[in-house]
């Protein structure tokens, strides 16, 4: 996720609720993003992901190498994958990348 202030302050928030028992589930949290913090938020996630859907229709197109990070975009995928598949477990291949990022 991108690392800002309010970002910073959100999980300092969650994570001061955590220690004083106030947050016990994820159902005990609720985080109001406006529309264009939403914005950014689903941009972040997708925005490496449509540029390689539409690469064909320009192939000389290039992605700002600030607007990508390849660990975040594997973390979100593997993320979607066990949303999607739960229960499903990982193939053995990608618990080297899980250790390396503290996931395992």
């Amino acid at each position: 996720m991108p690392t800002n202030a309010e970002m910073d302050a959100l999980i300092d928030k969650v994570a001061g609720g955590i220690e004083a028992g106030e947050v016990k589930e994820a159902s005990d949290l609720t985080i109001n993003l406006s529309a264009d913090e939403r914005r950014k938020l689903i941009g972040y996630i997708i925005r490496p992901f449509n540029f390689l859907k539409h690469a064909q229709r320009d192939p000389l197109a290039t992605l700002d190498e600030g607007d990508f990070n390849p660990d975040g975009a594997i973390i979100h995928a593997l993320t979607a994958f066990s949303m999607i598949c739960p229960g499903k477990p990982l193939p053995d291949t990608i618990v080297p990348f899980l250790a390396e990022h503290g996931l395992s």
